[in-house]
């Protein structure tokens, strides 16, 4: 996983509610966007840009259904980002600081 990816995934899990959409999928397994704004106090549209930005990380998948949209967690990509940030901190994966 790349940096432009790791930055991407935190960006998308450090907001709040975006969190809290994906806890809900990894919990539940699959839910509408309907389901979704049951679960959160913010209107469907909001609930819509917020799925994207976790579509975009790679954390979340879409499948279409008639007008319907369901979501799901990809967990593997959780997996993969927790693994990227281990390695950052590996002795490997130190660079040295540029002095001035």
């Amino acid at each position: 996983m790349d940096a432009r990816q790791l930055i991407r995934i935190s960006k998308a899990l450090g907001d709040a509610t975006r969190f809290g959409i994906f806890q809900a999928l990894v919990a539940d397994g699959e839910l509408s966007c309907g389901d979704l704004t049951k679960h959160f106090p913010i209107a469907q549209p909001t609930v819509s840009h917020h799925v994207k930005v976790l579509i975009d990380a790679g954390l979340v998948s879409a499948r279409k259904a008639g007008q319907h949209s369901y979501f799901s967690a990809l967990p593997a990509t959780l997996t993969q980002y927790r693994q990227a940030l281990g390695a950052l901190g590996a002795p490997a994966a130190r660079r040295p600081v540029a002095r001035r």
